[in-house]
């Protein structure tokens, strides 16, 4: 050995974090330019005379009764006696008369 000394510096991760973080700049910046390019403007549209807003014009009962009905639309077509009768011997919601239809009034 001649006494030759190799002084090896210690690994460095700081061209990975660089790496990293300019990724995660970009899609950042992507994710930016991709949801200005897509934002549709809300505009406040007013109702006819004739229809209600179903969030605030009813009070809860009749809110609960809404909600029942608008799931009930999706089962009423797979029965064959779309009838009243038939909902509540289906258990369907507001036809039953259950528990939530006794609290409802």
């Amino acid at each position: 050995m001649s006494g030759l000394r190799l002084i090896v510096p210690p690994a460095s991760g700081r061209r990975e974090t660089l790496a990293v973080a300019a990724l995660v700049a970009a899609i950042a910046v992507g994710a930016v330019a991709v949801v200005s390019l897509h934002r549709e403007t809300a505009e406040a549209s007013v109702l006819p005379g004739w229809q209600i807003d179903l969030r605030h014009e009813l009070n809860a009962a009749e809110q609960g009764l809404t909600a029942d009905l608008l799931n009930a639309v999706a089962e009423i077509p797979f029965l064959d006696d779309p009838s009243a009768e038939s909902l509540a011997g289906e258990g369907i919601p507001p036809f039953a008369q259950d528990a939530t239809a006794e609290t409802r009034g």
